[in-house]
């Protein structure tokens, strides 16, 4: 589950970006994107499945967050954000993605994501794919 937490999200920079980009889009494609969104809330909410290749701090999780938020309060439209799988290298950052984005694996290796099953660093063993 979603762990990261700012205090006073209007101070939050990343916010400040989604804001700044739903502003940008134009009329033309915010109609399709609040189309698409509308199609979603009509049917009682959704998923968006995430997972991350070299991930880093996988800090597009906190972007993409920020936006489902956004829709939320600009449109009512209910979204749950599920975070499948990160993989990163570094293990301070496997360690950092798992205790603040908690996604279901962390592989290390991104050249065994191909096998039927790789190692998680989350769960300590080999897991499917």
């Amino acid at each position: 589950m979603y762990k990261y937490n700012v205090q006073d999200r209007d101070l939050d920079p990343v916010r400040k970006l989604v804001q700044r980009a739903h502003r940008q889009m134009g009329a033309g494609n915010m109609l399709k994107l609040l189309k698409n969104l509308r199609s979603i809330a009509d049917k009682g909410g959704g998923f968006i499945d995430v997972g991350t290749l070299c991930s880093g701090c996988d800090l597009i999780m906190h972007a993409l967050l920020e936006m489902v938020q956004e829709w939320k309060e600009i449109w009512d439209i209910s979204l749950e954000v599920r975070h499948l799988f990160a993989c990163e290298v570094d293990p301070e950052r496997q360690k950092f993605i798992i205790n603040t984005w908690a996604p279901q694996s962390v592989f290390a290796d991104i050249t065994k994501m191909h096998d039927d099953r790789a190692y998680c660093v989350r769960a300590g063993a080999n897991v499917p794919n």
